[in-house]
């Protein structure tokens, strides 16, 4: 993303081989090697990182993944980071773990690690890294030129669940099973910055530095309405641990960006209150929603978003943000009024981005033609993101996935069912409520492409590279490349569903439906958006549907609309970089988070 100058050079220790050799009753893991003692100078601020031998051969028991059992480890170190005799400087130190091989089988949630000081303990995943990817275990570590050591366990295992399933993990050729990696250090003299990134600051402010206090939701056949707001899931794109807010969310404010242009649409509100949308004032002016006309935005208006979720390792990691408004309080939080796209009856236009058309039996994922709303909302970023003169558009995450699942309901096929009445797709089949076009199994993926059961198991008339043309992305290794220009899109239904929404189920409680105004109400008044996943083709009916989600008139409630005929407001989605820094806020619509960004 931009260059970070450190004053230390990076310091590389602890070269661990885990190979697990792996029977139904226990993991045999054996430690191969001794780590080296390293001590880099910089000639400024110096730092040795050291640790102790490496005992080979350890053999550990499956544990439930809810119990430590300290004598079940796969791999447990002590090694200490320390000031150099030469140093007179205090400084500050963030370690992490790189990866230097990993086999797929401990590419999952099950692979764990837990490094502490003896005083404060960090736990999490290793799920989804890949080699040369890093995770970060401690940030913002003070030394001073007085402190001789630091001490610190790093330790990792596999974890046992009786209640999902880890067959994956028990099987496969041991190259499979093989994990290496070491610690680095980066630092620079001088004290520790009280700025957090974003990350930290949402994990510390909801108490979620320990992965393992944060809860899980187990139940999506209902709108959530619970007092819990924040919480975790593996159910993602490469089965690394994701947070996200649900319910009545009031701690996910971020303000983010300043508009250059004026917007080209109007807005007016009538007797009842409610909204409408127009192109010219005159329009606006001269219809019954003729009070207060008004422009979605001017020129030099801040932005504000709600935090949707942290990303997958896979993407970045970042957070994902959707667009709110220019104020805390407005019932305008949307960046304009347009139809999905411009055919209701061919099965192409269910796209993001649309192929050929004339389809009439199969989806076209070419991706050739952008979408009507995909070119809106390009225009609009461009315009005020990527804009001459600024920097935001370099704190957008480009690896982030947003996922266009165009396949096809597992207990249908597109080619043989066309001429049923309704041929679902699968964003159904894990959120949709009729169990005719098998619905009603409440369970929602973070992933593209996955079955009803949401986790880990995918479509099986469907190939892995079908999936990635779904997976719209600025980058063409983990998506399809086709945000290359413009990073954003739109939300997903699962995404709602993971937020608290239901489809046919109102929920006036929902972060995602509410403004913060002293008596909160719809952020969109009356006005239904759009998601980018699709819903179903509706043979009789002579239309292509997907996702929306309700105003007003049925709060908050998942529903459905036809790309072409129906004319609801945009709300883009945009991810950024996981190590931006806040510099004030504390996510409240008060005291919304501001981040650090250059000039």
């Amino acid at each position: 993303m931009m260059n970070k100058k450190y004053i230390i050079i990076s310091i590389i220790s602890i070269i661990l081989v885990v190979a697990l050799g792996i029977s139904l009753a226990y993991f045999t893991p054996n430690i191969i090697g001794n780590g080296a003692n390293i001590n880099v100078v910089s000639g400024i601020f110096d730092l040795d990182i050291s640790d102790s031998n490496i005992s080979p051969n350890i053999v550990f028991r499956p544990i439930l993944e809810s119990t430590v059992d300290t004598s079940s480890y796969a791999y447990r170190n002590a090694f200490t980071v320390s000031r150099s005799e030469d140093s007179n400087l205090d400084g500050c130190y963030s370690l992490s773990l790189v990866v230097d091989s990993i086999g797929n089988n401990l590419k999952n949630e099950w692979f764990k690690y837990k490094i502490t000081d003896g005083t404060v303990t960090y736990t999490g995943t290793l799920a989804g890294l890949s080699a040369g990817s890093s995770k970060s275990l401690i940030k913002n570590v003070y030394i001073s030129k007085d402190t001789s050591t630091h001490n610190y366990t790093l330790t990792l295992w596999l974890s046992y669940s009786n209640t999902k399933d880890q067959s994956s993990i028990l099987t496969g050729e041991e190259s499979s099973r093989t994990f290496t990696g070491h610690i680095v250090a980066n630092g620079h003299n001088g004290t520790c910055s009280s700025s957090k990134t974003l990350v930290d600051q949402i994990l510390e402010q909801n108490n979620a530095t320990n992965e393992s206090t944060v809860p899980e939701r187990s139940d999506f056949s209902v709108a959530y309405t619970g007092s819990t707001t924040f919480f975790k899931t593996n159910n993602t794109e490469d089965n690394s641990t994701v947070y996200y807010y649900a319910g009545n969310a009031t701690n996910n404010w971020v303000k983010f960006g300043k508009y250059a242009v004026d917007s080209t649409q109007w807005v007016g509100y009538n007797s009842s209150g409610n909204s409408e949308v127009y192109n010219t004032e005159s329009a606006c002016t001269s219809s019954s929603y003729n009070t207060n006309c008004h422009k979605l935005y001017l020129a030099g208006d801040d932005m504000y978003w709600r935090i949707v979720r942290t990303n997958e390792e896979i993407e970045g990691g970042g957070v994902r943000l959707l667009y709110a408004g220019t104020s805390v309080d407005t019932k305008d939080g949307y960046i304009a009024k347009s139809a999905y796209n411009s055919v209701t009856n061919d099965s192409t236009y269910v796209g993001y981005m649309n192929g050929t058309t004339g389809i009439t039996t199969a989806i076209d994922r070419s991706n050739t033609n952008p979408s009507t709303i995909k070119g809106v909302i390009d225009a609009w970023y461009t315009a005020n993101i990527k804009t001459s003169g600024t920097t935001y558009n370099d704190y957008v995450n480009t690896k982030a996935i947003y996922c266009n699942d165009r396949s096809v309901n597992s207990s249908f096929n597109y080619a043989t069912d066309y001429n049923q009445k309704h041929i679902p797709f699968a964003s159904y089949e894990r959120i949709g409520t009729d169990t005719t076009y098998g619905g009603a199994n409440y369970n929602p993926s973070y992933a593209c492409g996955v079955t009803k059961n949401g986790f880990g198991s995918y479509f099986t008339n469907e190939s892995d590279a079908n999936r990635k043309l779904d997976k719209f992305s600025a980058d063409n290794t983990v998506g399809n490349g086709k945000l290359a220009d413009a990073p954003v899109a739109l939300i997903t239904a699962d995404e709602i569903a993971f937020a608290g929404g239901k489809a046919s189920a109102n929920n006036a409680t929902a972060w995602y439906y509410l403004n913060a105004a002293s008596t909160p109400s719809s952020a969109t008044n009356n006005k239904m958006w759009w998601t980018m996943s699709p819903h179903w083709v509706q043979k009789d009916g002579n239309a292509v549907v997907t996702w929306s989600i309700n105003g007003s008139a049925y709060a908050g409630r998942i529903s459905s609309g036809i790309v072409a005929n129906s004319a609801y407001v945009v709300r883009p989605v945009i991810s950024i970089y996981s190590d931006i820094l806040v510099t004030s806020g504390n996510g409240s619509a008060a005291q919304p988070y501001e981040l650090g960004l250059a000039e």
